[in-house]
């Protein structure tokens, strides 16, 4: 039973322990020392690694493989019974954050935010989303996006194929080849170089320029769960943030995936599924549409 389900009260109580995870669950950024940047050999290690853990999420057998990886498993109870995979205190170099579920009737998503810290609350919304979605998995981004005098030591994962991120992406892929893997992001409104993005709230894409029919499905869903917010899918209805150049989504393309949803939001609709449990299950419900589970 997946916490949207639950009665109301309970769902009030999770919301609480969900939203001060967000500020306690993850490490922060700023301890980066390093940037890893992994060869081919490397990323194709991790990513049998990793599938091994999707796979048996509970199992120990691949945890000292990951451990070598520079990767630290462990048991958790909050926001669901899950094992995680943070970096080692000491060697904190942007292999980035995984969340594996326990549920054996987990939803076949990944739920991924390569940009935590720099676009503002989608880490926090991927969290709350596997914690009470039911989802199979999360992914964050562990070192930020940009160098700042926090931290001089920075990557775009979502534009950086060779990283730890783009090897747990494809090891989704090869546990559930059926499912889906969705990125959210955020961008602002004021910088856009079109009118429709201006006037975007959510931009949909899968990194092509053939929409496909899952995507207009899953826009005409959001459309009418948020029937305030213009919903736009590239480049159908608008010719920016298509996701074109998005490394995890060439890389899932390249190895045969056909599912993977990019999602641009207008920080206003952050804020709102940040808050609100009920825009969080409509949001959810809209990103399901075509897979099993």
């Amino acid at each position: 039973m997946t916490v949207i389900t639950r009665p109301r009260v309970l769902l009030a109580s999770i919301m609480i322990i969900s939203a001060a995870l967000a500020a306690l669950y993850f490490e922060p950024l700023s301890r980066a020392i390093g940037i890893a940047n992994p060869d081919a050999v490397a990323m194709h290690e991790a990513r049998i690694e990793f599938a091994r853990a999707i796979e048996a999420p509970r199992s120990e057998d691949w945890h000292g493989a990951l451990r070598k990886q520079g990767l630290r498993p462990s048991v958790i109870d909050d926001p669901i019974p899950a094992t995680r995979i943070e970096e080692i205190d000491e060697d904190c170099v942007g292999r980035g954050s995984y969340l594996l579920s326990h549920s054996e009737g987990a939803r076949p998503i990944l739920m991924s935010a390569p940009h935590r810290g720099f676009d503002r609350y989608t880490g926090t919304l991927a969290l709350q989303l596997v914690g009470e979605g039911g989802l199979a998995a999360g992914a964050w981004n562990s070192a930020p996006r940009k160098a700042r005098k926090a931290c001089r030591n920075a990557a775009d994962l979502a534009r950086s194929p060779l990283n730890h991120f783009t090897a747990f992406s494809l090891a989704f892929s090869d546990a559930y080849p059926a499912g889906r893997i969705v990125q959210l992001h955020g961008f602002d409104r004021s910088v856009r170089q079109s009118q429709a993005g201006a006037e975007a709230d959510v931009i949909l894409s899968n990194g092509t320029e053939n929409a496909g029919e899952n995507l207009f499905d899953i826009a005409d869903c959001m459309s009418a769960s948020f029937a305030r917010r213009n919903v736009l899918v590239y480049p159908n209805d608008v010719r920016e943030l298509g996701a074109l150049t998005n490394a995890q989504g060439q890389a899932l393309r390249e190895d045969g995936f056909g599912s993977f949803v990019h999602v641009e939001l207008s920080l206003s609709l952050r804020r709102e599924l940040v808050d609100d449990p009920e825009a969080r299950r409509a949001f959810l419900g809209c990103l399901s549409i075509g897979i099993a589970g």
